[in-house]
């Protein structure tokens, strides 16, 4: 489940740039 984390990490990665 490791996979999952590191995928959401790069989602909240990208939110943040995008703001």
């Amino acid at each position: 489940m490791q996979l999952m984390s590191k995928f959401k990490a790069q989602l909240i990665c990208v939110l943040v740039d995008v703001q």
